[in-house]
C-alpha cells in the first residue's frame, strides 16, 4: 500500500471516533481524531486536484449548499452557533473533495469500502458487548452508557444506528455479488452489523434500513441478480437466520413499536407531531432564509422540553435554511441517488453492485431522516458526504477505465489496419464530459 492509501484507510476507520480537541472560543470539539489522517490524505492527493474528470450531477448542489450556507450568515441571530455549523459543513465538504479526488483506481474504492466495513464490525462487536454486559470501558474513544440501548463509541444509540444502516448495504452487496474469497466471512460481518442495529432499538433506522433493502431487493429481482445459483445459498441462510431472529425477538420488536403512536401522535409539545407543528410555525415565519444554521433551538417554543430539535431533518433544514435551502438539500441527496442509479447500469459487476449499495444507503438515510435530525451531527453528516464523494470517485474510476480501454482498442485497431496497409482511423474523442457508466 502507498502512503496515500494508508492515510485513506486510517481516515475512514477513524471517522466513528467521537473524541476531539475542544476549542473554548467555539464551545465545541472542532478538531477530531480523524482530522489527522484527513489532512495527511489531502496533502498526499494535491496532485489529483488539477486533473479533469467527467461531470457529475452532485457537484452543482455541493456548490449551492456552501454558497447558501454562507449567505445564511446574515439571518443567524446566534453567530457562535452558526460558526460551529459552518465549520462542520466545510469539514464535510473537505471530506467529499478529498474522497472524490484521492481515489485513483478500483483498488482505492475497495480500500474505502473495506475500511468502512472494518469500522462497522468494530462498532458492532462493541455494541453487542454493551448489549450483553454493559460498557467495555473505552471512555477514551467516546464510549457512553445508555442503559438498555447501545451506542458503540457514538454520542447516542440513534447515531450508531444511522451509521450501521448506511454501511450495511455495502457489506450486503459484497458478500452477495462481489466477493469470491471469504464470502461467508463478509456475510458474518453483515449479520453482526444487523444484530448491532437491532440492539440500538432505533425504530426509525430499522424502518430506513428495511426500506432501502426492499428497494435493492426488488431491483435485484427484476434484473435477475438473485435468481441465480450463486445468490440462492446466501439468501437461504439469511432467510433462516431472519426467521430464527423473529421467533426469538418478536416480543422485543413488538414492545418497541407498541408505544410508537404515543411518541408520534401524542397531544404534547415533545411528541413528533408536536415538534413538527412547531417547526412548520418557524418555517412559515422565515420561509426564505430560515433562522440561521444551528439556530433552530433559539426559535423553538420555549415550553418544549429537551433539546428543542424537530425529529425530521427536512423540516429542520427548511427552518434553518429556508425553503430554498431545503430544495438544495433534496437536490443534493437526489443527485447522489441519480449518479448511483446511472452507475448501477454498468456492465462491470463491481462498479454496478457498489453503486447499488451506495444508492441503498442513501435511500435508507432519506427514509430514516423522516423521523431523525441526526444529519445535523458531524458524525452522520461526514459519512453522508463520504458516500457522496465515493459515488463521484466510483464514476471517475469507471470513466478512467472506460477511457483507457477505448484508447487501447483504437491502438490495436490502428496496428491491425497498418499491418494490412490500410489507412489508420482517427483516435477516439474521449472527453471527460459525460456522466455515468456509458462510454463517452
Amino acid at each position: 500500500m502507498t502512503a496515500r492509501q494508508i492515510a485513506l484507510a486510517l481516515f475512514v476507520v477513524s471517522m466513528p471516533i467521537t473524541q476531539g480537541l475542544f476549542i473554548p472560543a467555539l464551545k465545541d470539539e472542532v478538531i477530531l481524531v480523524s482530522d489527522v489522517p484527513l489532512f495527511a490524505l489531502l496533502l498526499l492527493s494535491l496532485n489529483r486536484f488539477g486533473k479533469r474528470f467527467p461531470k457529475n450531477p452532485i457537484m452543482p448542489f455541493v456548490v449551492l449548499t456552501l454558497v447558501w450556507a454562507l449567505v445564511n450568515y446574515v439571518v443567524a441571530a446566534r453567530k457562535l452557533y452558526y460558526y460551529q455549523e459552518i465549520i462542520w459543513l466545510f469539514r464535510a465538504f473537505l471530506i467529499f473533495l478529498v474522497i472524490s479526488r484521492s481515489i485513483v483506481k478500483r483498488e482505492d474504492v475497495i480500500i474505502v469500502a473495506t475500511a468502512l466495513m472494518g469500522g462497522m464490525v468494530f462498532q458492532s462487536l462493541l455494541a453487542i458487548w454493551q448489549w450483553k454486559f454493559g460498557p467495555l470501558g473505552l471512555w477514551f474513544l467516546g464510549e457512553r452508557s445508555f442503559g438498555w440501548r447501545t451506542s458503540g463509541t457514538f454520542v447516542h444509540p440513534n447515531v450508531l444506528a444511522m451509521f450501521l444502516m448506511m454501511v450495511l448495504p455495502l457489506l450486503y452487496r459484497t458478500f452477495m455479488f462481489i466477493a469470491k474469497k471469504y464470502r461467508y466471512l463478509y456475510m458474518g460481518g453483515f449479520l453482526l452489523g444487523a444484530l448491532a442495529l437491532f440492539t440500538t432499538l432505533s425504530r426509525g433506522c430499522w424502518i430506513g434500513f428495511v426500506s432501502g433493502m426492499l428497494v435493492a431487493f426488488g431491483y435485484d429481482f427484476l434484473r435477475g441478480h438473485i435468481t441465480n445459483k450463486r445468490a440462492m445459498g446466501p439468501l437461504m441462510l439469511l432467510g433462516i437466520g431472519l426467521l430464527a431472529f423473529l421467533i426469538k425477538y418478536a416480543p422485543v420488536l413488538e414492545a418497541r413499536f407498541s408505544d410508537a403512536d404515543e411518541s408520534l401522535m401524542a397531544n404534547r409539545k415533545s411528541s413528533r407531531i408536536g415538534l413538527a407543528k412547531d417547526a412548520i410555525r418557524i418555517i412559515k415565519a422565515h420561509p426564505v432564509m430560515g433562522v440561521g444554521l444551528n439556530n433552530y433551538r433559539f426559535f423553538a417554543d420555549p415550553l418544549t422540553p429537551g433539546l428543542k430539535i424537530v425529529h425530521n431533518i427536512y423540516l429542520l433544514v427548511a427552518a434553518e435554511r429556508g425553503i430554498p435551502g431545503l430544495i438544495i438539500f433534496l437536490g443534493f441527496l437526489g443527485s447522489g441517488m441519480l449518479l448511483a442509479y446511472r452507475l448501477s447500469k454498468a456492465k462491470d459487476p463491481y462498479i454496478r453492485h457498489t453503486a447499488i449499495g451506495l444508492e441503498t444507503s442513501l435511500i435508507a438515510f432519506a427514509v430514516a431522516s423522516l423521523v431523525s435530525p441526526d444529519y445535523r451531527l458531524t458524525y452522520i453528516r461526514s459519512h453522508v458526504w463520504l458516500l457522496m464523494g465515493l459515488a463521484v470517485a466510483l464514476n471517475n474510476v469507471y470513466w478512467t477505465e472506460q477511457r483507457r480501454a477505448a484508447i487501447l482498442r483504437m491502438r490495436k485497431l490502428r496496428a491491425q489496419m497498418e499491418a494490412r496497409g490500410q489507412r489508420p482511423v482517427s483516435p477516439p474523442n474521449v472527453s471527460p464530459g459525460f456522466v455515468g457508466p456509458g462510454p463517452p
